[in-house]
């Protein structure tokens, strides 16, 4: 995209070094759709995280601050957040653009192919992830081990059992409280 609009620039000048004041037209109107097509990616870029954010359970307008919405999206994807200070480091951010999008589509029942796609495709893939109809699986819980529907390792090896293109159903998960035991510090 970025080629495209420097070739647009540049006819732009071309244009104007020898046709004149036309020329200063050509470029207004270039610069001009240049703005607005800037904006369109911008809006559907928020519009997109906001429901992302949402369907994360997190509230939609901190996908609008620059840093914490980083920081939001490492924490929706599992990973620890310290991690997001990798970002800083050169080459290892471009690993991690990648492992954050694809721990992304993970927790939102996605494949590795899919995470690939959002940073390929950074405008097409989060809009199909925000109005899709995938939910938000979290990854930074723990079993609900009162819970009879609570699975267990030995739930899921029926692999043998079943067919072979079928998956394992992921086991039922709730999410970390405060008064839990391990967290307290209480036997």
């Amino acid at each position: 995209m970025d080629l495209c609009i420097i070739i647009m620039l540049i006819t732009s000048i071309v244009s104007v070094a020898f046709n004149g004041m036309d020329g200063w037209y050509i470029l207004g109107i270039t610069l001009q759709a240049f703005f607005y097509t800037i904006l369109g990616i911008a809006i559907a870029s928020i519009v997109a995280y906001w429901k992302i954010f949402q369907k994360a359970g997190e509230e939609g307008w901190k996908s609008l601050i620059p840093i914490y919405n980083i920081y939001i999206l490492v924490v929706i994807s599992g990973n620890p957040a310290y991690t997001m200070l990798f970002f800083l480091v050169p080459l290892l951010n471009i690993y991690m653009l990648f492992k954050l999008n694809i721990d992304l589509a993970k927790a939102f029942g996605k494949e590795v192919g899919f995470g690939i796609g959002m940073v390929i495709f950074p405008l097409l893939f989060p809009l199909i992830l925000a109005f899709d109809k995938s939910t938000y699986l979290p990854t930074e819980t723990i079993p609900d081990d009162s819970s009879s529907e609570a699975a267990s390792p030995e739930d899921h090896s029926t692999s043998e059992q079943g067919s072979a293109d079928q998956k394992p159903a992921r086991p039922r998960l709730r999410p970390i409280k405060p008064e839990d035991p391990w967290v307290t510090g209480e036997e």
